[in-house]
């Protein structure tokens, strides 16, 4: 299994804009349903609920999260990340059994 969590800096006051892109495109859904997504969920922050957002992935290989990265739900979240995120922040693991 492979695994990476991902932190999303908002852009001052886009927090609920790009939450409501999210919803509205149905990336989270289009990304659980892909072969060997394990989980794709998305936190808020309690420390700083209207900046930083949170997004664990886990995937059954590192190929199949690859693959991910191919489908046209995660180039519009590429599309989405350029007008609402600041910055971005990748942390990679993997578990073992």
């Amino acid at each position: 299994m492979t695994g990476l969590n991902v932190y999303y800096h908002l852009k001052p006051g886009k927090m609920s804009e790009f939450i409501d892109s999210l919803v509205n495109n149905n990336i989270a859904d289009l990304c659980r349903n892909e072969n060997g997504c394990l989980q794709y969920d998305y936190f808020r922050s309690l420390d700083d609920p209207d900046n930083v957002l949170l997004l664990i992935e886990r995937w059954e290989t590192p190929e199949a999260q690859k693959v991910h990265t191919t489908q046209p739900h995660f180039i519009l979240l590429q599309e989405l990340k350029a007008k609402f995120v600041e910055k971005t922040e990748f942390f990679n693991y993997a578990e073992c059994k």
